[in-house]
């Protein structure tokens, strides 16, 4: 049994049917000598047969079932509908609408008839439920709604967000790595091109950042950012970067409780790219440095409304202005951070352009900022409810390195959202030109045929199909230094806030899950000296 994506494609109007509670019904049709026969399950509430054309008759071709909404109404997907008895010719396929693909993709069960008529079992076709990030209940558990996706459909029609949502963690990584899947959200076949000049003139600078230029050029950037970062380059930051930690940690040690995001977790990362870009600490410029940050961070997200866009293009003009600012300091007095090396690099007489380092720069922040602080506050969340794995942690040093790894695996909810500049398929399915691509990170790394038992933390687990820092020529070319921070913020913390554990019960924490999983707040408390 296969989802006929052909005969599908033709049909237009195959975005289910509403069901009683309002999620959308499934309608089975069974494909037999050409013919067609509808098996969906009884309709309620209009005892008429002649909702839709062929409903019932055996003999209605194909082409002249419609999948449009009928007059009554049909039970809701969690009940269960009689598939009926296998022909003397099995069926060749079986069509499903659960109204989650307009392609057909998904297929809704799979069985294997006999060559015999004989009585088939009754299959209960379940509900999908939309993943809705807003939802507290999907943030603190999104496997729950995940699971059921990726085992009917790793790649899979998101209606509500208009775009294909990728959970499986093969989809993830050809989606990630894809040269015509691209972060240019003007590609979207929805996208809406704001009013306000300013946020056109920001949404423009999209085609000078690193991921959105062409192959040559690309690649050439990318070597002489490479050289800016190598390990040794990364390994210089380590005194700096337990100097940033200690600070932050000493001023906490009066109190005995804190809220870990707002008193650290939000500044940690900000202040490493500070000191890597030359900005004293504790400056007003760093307090600008990362007021503009934040706000350039969340313009990202496709989904930002036209008045806030227009609102935060503003800031980020303003953000161009500081980091060029401190660009041209560094042009004419090199000092010994990665900003200057980035503008020491050289390849052949090649050197980055002002603009190119801009964009670098920018890069840098969106990716080391808010990525890494939630990765702080979430990794140490899982931790601190993990009281058998924070017992290792602390008494284990030589698992740090990899505790880091599983707890971005089993913490953080990164999602990619990426966009079809050609018509491209994914794991088989095929993608339009222009449509939008949705790859959850959390969701690939709960795929249990890549992560056995996916939900359980272990800092010792086999990490080799981590997708978290990308892979191929899109690999983060600031792996090194996030894995760095992460396992010195974790380490610094567990060893010098003894008996450090969370202050409220784990259900009260508030996560969130917009475009990254994170918690708003997470207080902690530890034993004072």
């Amino acid at each position: 049994v296969v989802a006929d994506v052909e005969a599908r494609r033709e049909r237009t109007a195959t975005r289910g049917l509403d069901g009683l509670d309002g999620r959308r019904s499934a309608l089975f049709v069974e494909i037999v000598d050409g013919n067609a026969r509808t098996l969906a399950g009884e309709r309620t509430g209009d005892p008429g047969a002649d909702a839709l054309p062929g409903a019932g008759d055996e003999s209605a071709p194909a082409s002249e079932i419609e999948h449009q909404k009928p007059p009554g109404r049909f039970r809701s997907l969690a009940q269960p509908y009689r598939i009926g008895r296998a022909s003397s010719r099995p069926p060749t396929r079986v069509l499903a609408d659960g109204g989650s693909d307009p392609l057909g993709v998904e297929v809704a069960r799979v069985y294997s008839p006999p060559e015999q008529e004989t009585p088939m079992a009754e299959p209960v076709a379940t509900p999908l439920i939309q993943p809705d990030p807003t939802d507290a209940q999907f943030a603190a558990d999104p496997e729950a709604v995940y699971g059921p996706i990726r085992a009917r459909a790793p790649v899979w029609w998101w209606e509500e967000a208009r775009g294909w949502l990728v959970t499986g963690h093969a989809p993830f990584v050809e989606a990630s790595r894809h040269d015509d899947l691209v972060i240019d959200r003007r590609l979207w076949e929805h996208y809406e091109a704001p009013t306000d000049p300013i946020a056109l003139a920001m949404e423009d600078r999209l085609d000078e950042a690193l991921p959105m230029m062409a192959d040559g050029p690309h690649d050439r950037v990318r070597g002489l950012l490479g050289k800016a970062f190598t390990p040794r380059a990364v390994a210089r930051l380590e005194p700096s970067i337990r100097e940033i930690l200690g600070e932050l940690i000493e001023g906490l040690r009066p109190k005995g409780r804190f809220d870990l995001v707002a008193d650290l977790a939000n500044w940690y990362p900000i202040r490493v790219i500070s000191r890597m870009f030359g900005i004293p600490p504790n400056s007003e410029r760093e307090a600008r440095f990362k007021q503009y940050a934040d706000v350039f961070v969340r313009s990202v997200n496709p989904f930002l409304a036209a008045e806030e866009r227009a609102r935060s293009a503003r800031v980020q003009l303003k953000f161009f202005e500081l980091v060029a600012e401190v660009v041209e300091e560094h042009r004419t007095n090199s000092r010994d951070d990665i900003l200057s090396g980035l503008i020491a690099a050289e390849e052949d007489g090649d050197r980055l352009s002002t603009p190119e380092l801009l964009n670098l720069v920018l890069g840098l922040i969106m990716a080391g900022t808010e990525t890494t602080a939630s990765a702080v506050a979430v990794g140490m969340y899982e931790l601190l409810r993990h009281p058998d794995q924070l017992e290792i942690f602390r008494e284990d040093p030589s698992v740090r390195t990899n505790a880091v790894l599983e707890l971005l695996r089993v913490g953080a909810g990164l999602q990619i959202e990426r966009f079809a500049r050609r018509d491209l398929e994914i794991a088989g399915v095929p993608i339009r030109k222009g449509q939008m691509v949705v790859a959850s990170l959390y969701a690939a790394h709960h795929d249990p045929a890549v992560f056995p038992n996916p939900e359980t933390l272990d800092l010792r687990r086999d990490l080799r199909e981590l997708a978290a820092f990308g892979g191929g020529r899109h690999f983060c070319l600031g792996t090194q230094l996030a894995k760095l921070e992460l396992e010195i913020a974790y380490s610094s913390l567990i060893d010098g806030l003894p008996g450090l554990r969370l202050a409220v019960p784990a259900n009260d924490i508030e996560i969130t899950c917009d475009n990254r999983r994170s918690v708003v707040s997470l207080p902690l408390e530890f034993d004072p000296a």
